[in-house]
């Protein structure tokens, strides 16, 4: 009774109003492409707890280099 809840209309997230950045690399698999379920589901998961702000970085050949992934949380 944390992160969600049941009530009369279905699961209700309880993590509103917070914000989520997800460092996600692969073994070439691009981030956001057709094959790559990880960044996808744990997106999700973190929509079904309330957390609807979900930014996604990607560091590595396949996304932002560290400097561009750096300079987007500050």
């Amino acid at each position: 009774r944390k992160t969600f809840r049941y009530s009369e209309t279905g699961p209700e997230g309880l993590l509103k109003n917070k914000k989520a950045y997800l460092i996600a690399t692969s073994g070439g698999t691009p981030i956001g492409g057709d094959m790559d379920f990880a960044s996808k589901y744990a997106k999700q998961m973190l929509n079904f707890m309330g957390i609807t702000d979900v930014t996604i970085l990607a560091p590595g050949p396949n996304g932002q280099t560290e400097e561009e992934i750096i300079a987007s949380i500050v």
